[in-house]
């Protein structure tokens, strides 16, 4: 009973956060552009929060691995700032509970926290992609007990953005990811065609894998969509499930980003 009403608080506390996200960002002084974020899904965009700016991108998402096991991220949280017009510093923040009810094991907490960068490297150009260099590292340290590692936990990505037409657009990235246990890598691949429906709407859908040695491939496809009540501010509602023996049973997720200066 404890626990539900702490849920329950927790909930009603995010719906006040989210509802004051609103009203600020409703007064600031928006840009003519449509805020870029790189949620939802887990394709990341090439662009960076313009200088100078303050960008968030707050989630909740559930991922169930199998009928008794899921994974709940309330929220996940990315915290960037534009320290020039091609370069943003960045934060990961997120709480998690994994409960495996299949072993009966439970853990509950803060990852550890990730500290990282974006830069642009290439405008595009003709069939030339707009190219980003990401990373982030996780420390080990910076986490609840349930969630430490014994390793730092990298991750690094090249991302692409073709323009297909003025309102469709091909992102896709590159990379590899380690989860702080093991000291192999995860390498990773994701392509997400993006339609833009009139002014205040987006759609898309995506496929991307995990690949790691010595272990089955995760495939998975998603679909979702975006809505812009203003420049600044970004709603989203996504879901999937995994297309491959391994891969998580279905995931759904839903957040907003905003953007202030």
């Amino acid at each position: 009973m404890l626990r539900i009403i702490i849920e329950r608080t927790d909930y009603m506390r995010t719906s006040i956060f989210l509802f004051a996200v609103l009203l600020i960002a409703a007064g600031t002084n928006a840009q003519d552009k449509k805020i870029e974020a790189d949620r939802p899904g887990e394709t990341q965009t090439p662009n960076t929060v313009s200088k100078g700016y303050f960008q968030a991108e707050i989630g909740f998402e559930k991922e169930q691995q199998t009928k008794d096991d899921y994974t709940l991220l309330h929220p996940q949280m990315h915290l960037k700032y534009g320290l020039s017009k091609r370069f943003e510093i960045r934060a990961e923040i997120t709480a998690e509970s994994d409960k495996q009810y299949s072993s009966n094991e439970f853990a509950y907490g803060l990852n550890p926290i990730e500290i990282g960068f974006k830069a642009q490297l290439l405008e595009a150009k003709g069939a030339l992609p707009q190219t980003s260099f990401y990373t982030q590292v996780g420390v080990p340290k910076l986490a609840s007990k349930d969630h430490q590692t014994p390793h730092a936990i990298p991750h690094l990505r090249l991302l692409f953005e073709n323009k297909l037409t003025e309102k469709l657009h091909l992102d896709y990235n590159i990379g590899a990811d380690w989860d702080g246990e093991q000291t192999s890598p995860q390498w990773l691949y994701t392509i997400a065609p993006e339609l833009e429906i009139g002014e205040k709407w987006e759609v898309f859908v995506e496929e991307f894998a995990y690949f790691q040695k010595g272990q089955a491939s995760l495939h998975n496809f998603d679909g979702g969509i975006a809505y812009f009540p203003i420049p600044n501010v970004k709603l989203d509602v996504y879901g999937g499930k995994g297309i491959s023996k391994e891969a998580p049973d279905y995931f759904i997720s839903a957040g907003i980003s905003f953007r202030l200066k």
